[in-house]
């Protein structure tokens, strides 16, 4: 992962803390559960990203791929979330 997934990533993380409160015990186990939902959807070492097609190498330190990977990982996140519910 580098400059683009370290930023996709920090925006996937703004929606998760936003649901969890970092103060109460257990709380890292809780983030671990939600960055679960993700991970299967995630191509940081091989593979191709769905939805953009870009392999896992081509991926670019650029506003358009950063955008493109934040959304996906958001989407992804927002739609597997509610099964925690």
């Amino acid at each position: 992962m580098h400059g683009a997934g370290i930023r996709a990533m920090g925006r996937l993380m703004d929606q998760v803390l936003g649901t969890i409160d970092v103060h109460q015990p257990g709380s890292a186990a809780e983030i671990r559960k939600h960055l679960d939902l993700v991970a299967p959807h995630c191509r940081w070492t091989s593979g191709t990203w769905d939805e953009s097609g870009l392999r896992w190498d081509a991926v670019e330190n650029v506003h358009r791929h950063i955008e493109k990977l934040s959304n996906y990982l958001i989407r992804v996140y927002l739609t597997a979330r509610t099964q925690l519910r």
